[in-house]
């Protein structure tokens, strides 16, 4: 029985950090959105354009990061699955 709530826990926990990975990429997608907005609106000077599109390739950068980071959290979380049903199943029997 031990097992089982470790393995739920489990479970529990990478639900959690996965819902965070997805707000967090959810954010930089918005400031991707807002920068596009500025840059597209803007007939302003080269310089400021620059910064806009410096600060596009970090957001586009976090964003990739934190898209592979999901990644992750899902096989971490298909693998705690496989073992949560392991578990139940060594325990009807």
């Amino acid at each position: 029985m031990n097992a089982l709530r470790e393995s739920v826990a489990a479970v529990r926990t990478q639900i959690e950090d996965l819902q965070a990975e997805m707000e967090a990429a959810a954010r930089c997608a918005d400031h991707i959105h807002t920068d596009m907005q500025i840059i597209d609106g803007r007939s302003a000077r080269h310089s400021r354009l620059t910064t806009r599109f410096t600060s596009l390739l970090r957001r586009a950068d976090e964003l990739k990061k934190s898209i592979e980071e999901q990644q992750a959290l899902l096989r971490d979380l298909r693998t705690s699955f496989g073992e949560l049903r392991r578990s139940l199943h060594r325990g009807s029997k």
